[in-house]
């Protein structure tokens, strides 16, 4: 299996980026290459994250330090959708 990030998600990953690099670019830097690395464990191991299927059928989630990685798969590929602060609420988020 593979990966793939929706326009949406990179977005997220942009934003988070310049949100740590305000104060420390070079941990901002450290911190996507940890996205990525999950990003790529998920796509070799999609069943890595729980289930969210009390947020949405199918939807699953990864925990990335105080993130979440938020995904689907798709046939053979993992489909990264979002990439939310852990103390967000998820169901309003999601327009739940």
């Amino acid at each position: 299996m593979g990966y793939r990030l929706t326009r949406r998600a990179r977005e997220d990953v942009r934003r988070i980026w310049r949100y740590i690099a305000d104060d420390n670019a070079p941990a901002a830097d450290q911190f996507i290459d940890l996205l990525t690395h999950n990003f790529r464990l998920l796509g070799a191991n999609p069943y890595a994250g729980r289930r969210r299927d009390e947020l949405r059928v199918g939807l699953r989630s990864f925990i990335a330090r105080e993130y979440l990685i938020l995904y689907r798969i798709q046939g053979q590929t993992v489909v990264i959708l979002h990439i939310v602060h852990g103390r967000r609420d998820l169901a309003t988020f999601l327009g739940r």
